[in-house]
């Protein structure tokens, strides 16, 4: 990023009071000019990131469903930032502690920085943005033992994977997925195959109750 230029961020959570916090520490920690956006649903991000040129994105990974989105999840719509806008540095704080999770973000959204939020103390927090800045990698400490310590990444569960999992979670028959996914009977047959031995699921039910119970639905 050039120097001396105004920063432009756009923080994604649905808890607002989270902003303040954000913000705070860049106010008092960072020496560098910041415009702060905020937007509290991945939807609205998106209208807002296809608008506006940012340089940082603060993501959370979680949010409620809701009828009618056009992303299923933030992890879906960091991947889709990363597609669509390479550029932008991404930041992920999330409260997700799963190593096959987490590996599955740093996947698909290959973020700049990574915290876990209640490791996102101002200091680190500070440190985390200011490398980010220099174009520094920076994931905190419990994040890069929970990755090195983690699972094998043979398998990734893709945004397809978890759009039958939000479909499945919305009642959608088995039959009836490729209505809604853009691919074969078979591959999203396979697909959910494969899903529920990595979840340990015998039967639907199992395995959207897992799938909840880690954070993908």
């Amino acid at each position: 990023m050039k120097q001396n230029a105004e920063i432009n961020i756009l923080m994604v959570d649905d808890h607002p009071v989270i902003f303040r916090g954000y913000q705070d520490v860049i106010e008092h920690y960072l020496t560098e000019s910041f415009c702060v956006d905020t937007a509290e649903d991945c939807d609205t991000a998106w209208d807002k990131i296809t608008a506006t040129k940012y340089d940082l994105l603060f993501l959370d990974i979680s949010f409620p469903y809701e009828e009618n989105k056009r992303f299923v999840s933030g992890e879906d719509f960091g991947a889709r930032v990363k597609e669509e806008y390479p550029d932008i540095k991404i930041i992920v704080l999330t409260q997700i502690e799963d190593a096959f999770h987490l590996k599955n973000i740093m996947a698909n959204i290959s973020p700049k920085g990574f915290l876990l939020k209640r490791e996102a103390k101002p200091e680190l927090l500070a440190d985390c943005v200011r490398s980010v800045i220099d174009s520094i990698s920076f994931f905190s400490p419990r994040i890069k033992r929970i990755i090195q310590a983690g699972t094998n990444m043979g398998f990734v569960i893709t945004k397809t994977d978890r759009l039958i999992l939000h479909q499945l979670s919305l009642g959608t028959k088995t039959k009836d997925l490729d209505k809604y996914i853009p691919f074969s009977f078979r591959t999203i047959e396979n697909r959910k195959r494969k899903l529920k031995e990595y979840f340990g699921a015998d039967d639907d039910r199992t395995l959207l109750a897992k799938a909840r119970e880690e954070g993908y639905i």
